[in-house]
């Protein structure tokens, strides 16, 4: 992963101490014209004036000093604002990761749901089925219960008039007989 530069509210505080250096090197360089000896007003013998210094470019030590102890604490910012900068870098790929996985289980999730909700609608048409089939069946059942109670009257019936069959064979018989 690309590494990102994550923004700080110190990153305002850092132009603005590069600019604080800025016109220190600025005032520095003025300073050395005006710690040169030279007097405004005084011509030097080459005609031209406090141009050319004749301190021979040594600043005062307090500038020196003074700009030491700021390239110190613009060090210092850059070092915290660098070690924050990682941590945060750090908490980002972090949270992308958990995003991800995230995401991932999510999609498994959804997948599983579908598959789910697919399993469940299959279950409820066969239950559908299964109930059609049973009604059908107790249906077919009861006409059984129905046709074997006609087979069963017819039966008896058959019985009767064999009975009664039998009964006219004899008749016929003894009155033929």
């Amino acid at each position: 992963m690309a590494c990102r530069y994550v923004f700080a509210s110190q990153d305002l505080d850092f132009v603005g101490h590069f600019l604080f250096i800025y016109l220190v090197a600025v005032f520095w360089r003025r300073a050395q014209y005006v710690t040169s000896g030279l007097q405004v007003g005084k011509m030097a013998a080459n005609g031209r004036g406090y141009m050319r210094p004749n301190s021979g470019g040594r600043a005062p030590p307090f500038l020196i000093i003074g700009l030491l102890v700021v390239i110190g604490i613009l060090a210092f910012n850059y070092w915290s604002l660098s070690s924050k900068n990682s941590t945060l870098t750090v908490e980002v790929d972090e949270v992308e990761m958990r995003y991800r996985s995230t995401q991932a289980r999510k999609l498994d999730v959804e997948k599983r749901n579908a598959e789910l909700s697919t399993q469940l609608e299959d279950a409820k048409k066969y239950k559908q089925q299964a109930q059609e089939k049973d009604m059908r069946l107790r249906e077919a059942e009861q006409k059984e219960k129905e046709l074997n109670a006609k087979i069963d009257n017819l039966a008896g019936e058959a019985e009767v008039l064999k009975n009664d069959l039998n009964t006219c064979d004899d008749e016929v018989v003894r009155i033929e007989a």
